[in-house]
């Protein structure tokens, strides 16, 4: 896919997710063997789950996408904020502001106890794990996720990194 192709896949995705001034926080990130970005339909290996603070709506992305997400908002005429990162995903998004300084920002919120409980109602994605494709697939669809975003495979390969 050249540059270009790929910034208007990433613009016109945002579009429809989030309006100008909207806050993007990265919940979550997990490891899977394989899935798909929902912003460029690349297969990725560490999905990064964003969630709209203003609509609760969430995508499930990776690594790439987010570093390139201000430059796709600038080419939409708007100034990006960083993408807040939870403290648990404070790893993964060094890994991407030493690749894109100043895309990621890792910022407490009061109450994020609810992340990590996978039967509280307000975590964006519950716990997904590798514990059966019709688990996933029934979690998926009621975190209102396109299962088909999560494409897991038989094998799996222990030798994970970030895109």
């Amino acid at each position: 896919m050249r540059d270009d192709e790929y910034d208007a896949m990433l613009q016109a995705v945002l579009k429809t997710f989030r309006e100008k001034g909207d806050v993007l926080r990265c919940v979550n990130v997990f490891q899977v063997p394989i899935a798909r970005c929902a912003l460029c339909r690349h297969e990725i290996r560490n999905v990064h789950v964003l969630m709209n603070k203003q609509t609760k709506g969430c995508l499930c992305v990776g690594a790439n996408c987010i570093i390139r997400y201000q430059e796709a908002l600038r080419h939409l005429g708007e100034e990006a904020p960083a993408i807040e990162f939870a403290p648990s995903c404070r790893g993964y998004g060094e890994k991407i502001n030493k690749k894109c300084p100043g895309t990621v920002i890792v910022k407490d919120e009061e109450d994020e106890a609810y992340l990590f409980d996978p039967d509280d109602s307000r975590q964006p994605l519950r716990n997904i794990a590798n514990d059966g494709t019709q688990d996933v697939i029934r979690q998926s669809r009621e975190q209102g996720c396109d299962p088909e975003d999560l494409l897991y495979k038989v094998e799996y390969d222990d030798d994970f990194a970030l895109e």
